[in-house]
């Protein structure tokens, strides 16, 4: 479960709007935890692209690693993938694993709802593609 610990800042300045400053104070290690098991929950994800099955799924023999800075996390997500397409007597498959710098952004609202963003900025390969003619 994800346990935030909230902190009021004791300097409030003067904002628009009626409104009131509220930080948040998280841990690191327990966020990092969080999209750990989040991920573990994620197994396998089927895309459909055409005549292609693409299956993602988070890299075993690497961890997730994270930062944040302001209202985002930064993530560097490692994913395995495998993908397949039929082509009459035989299929081409392939697998891979790529790194993925994603940017999490963060807003709660005047509900006190949650919202989140988020922007891949960028990948890099961990393994590059191999193919398979079956």
């Amino acid at each position: 479960m994800f346990v935030a610990k909230l902190q009021l800042n004791i300097n409030i300045k003067p904002m628009l709007d009626n409104s009131v400053l509220i930080d948040f104070l998280l841990s690191k290690s327990k966020l990092n935890q969080y999209l750990q098991e989040a991920f573990e929950d994620y197994h396998h994800h089927k895309i459909n692209a055409g005549d292609f099955v693409i299956t993602l799924k988070k890299s075993n023999d690497k961890s997730l690693s994270i930062n944040a800075r302001m209202k985002s996390i930064f993530a560097e997500v490692p994913i395995a993938f495998t993908f397949a397409k039929s082509a009459g007597l035989f299929s081409i498959e392939g697998e891979g694993s790529i790194k993925i710098n994603l940017e999490i952004q963060c807003e709660i609202d005047e509900t006190f709802g949650f919202k989140t963003k988020s922007i891949m900025h960028n990948h890099s390969w961990y393994e590059g593609t191999s193919f398979a003619l079956r």
